[in-house]
């Protein structure tokens, strides 16, 4: 019988493990050729990624977390670390970006979304060459759904 769990074991060793990139192939090519077209450029992806970093300096004492002394702290959390940059959007043109960020209720009351429109703006401005035009849009996050009932 050890010689039958032997076997077993040196054919699973032998089986070629499925590698991913024959799994990124096979989805490719199982999806209709407007599929493929319509994927993101990759000068837009750098162009994407460019822009979070250049977000990844814009922050407010606001988004603190709650019970943290983030407002004495020397560095407040940035949108980009905290998620709250929603969807950056590189125009057809490559010459517009439009950033949309999601903001906690509590913060866009105290002030947050017009120190942050200044800040983004300003960053933005300076730090891409490329873009003609930014637009940044704010929204406020729905508040959480209610706790539960307890159980009777």
């Amino acid at each position: 019988s050890w010689l039958v769990l032997a076997a077993a074991a040196v054919a699973v060793r032998l089986a070629p493990a499925p590698s991913p990139a024959s799994a990124v192939a096979r989805a490719a090519a199982s999806r209709p050729r407007s599929a493929l077209v319509a994927q993101v450029s990759s000068a837009a992806l750098l162009k994407q990624s460019e822009v979070l970093e250049l977000l990844s300096e814009a922050a407010d004492p606001q988004l603190a977390p709650p019970g943290t002394a983030a407002a004495g702290a020397d560095s407040p959390p940035d949108i980009v670390s905290l998620g709250l940059v929603r969807a950056v959007r590189i125009g057809d043109d490559s010459a517009s970006v439009t950033v949309q960020v999601e903001l906690p209720r509590e913060a866009a009351e105290a002030g947050a979304e017009g120190r942050l429109r200044e800040v983004c703006t300003q960053l933005l401005r300076e730090g891409l060459p490329w873009a003609a035009e930014v637009e940044l849009r704010f929204d406020i996050a729905p508040p959480p759904p209610p706790p539960p009932p307890p159980p009777p």
